[in-house]
């Protein structure tokens, strides 16, 4: 799994200190409160806002750019 949010830890039975042990070990990255990414895997940004905010619309650049039809997106 490449995301984790805190609430997936807590169904699973995942203690919740152990997330914070894992950043510590450098084993998992913290994106933002209550989400992490394994520190050896690609984490995608967009995928990220989409999941916190999931009426977003993209558009413009940023909808060429999740479509392969430009090379880079300057944020």
């Amino acid at each position: 799994m490449i995301l984790s949010e805190v609430s997936d830890m807590k169904v699973v039975g995942i203690p919740l200190t152990y997330a914070s042990r894992m950043v510590d070990k450098g084993k998992l990255v913290k994106l933002e409160r209550g989400v992490y990414a394994m520190s050896y895997q690609y984490y995608d940004k967009y995928y990220l806002f989409q999941q916190k905010n999931q009426a977003a619309i993209f558009r413009f650049v940023s909808a060429l750019y999740l479509h392969d039809l430009v090379d880079s997106f300057l944020v």
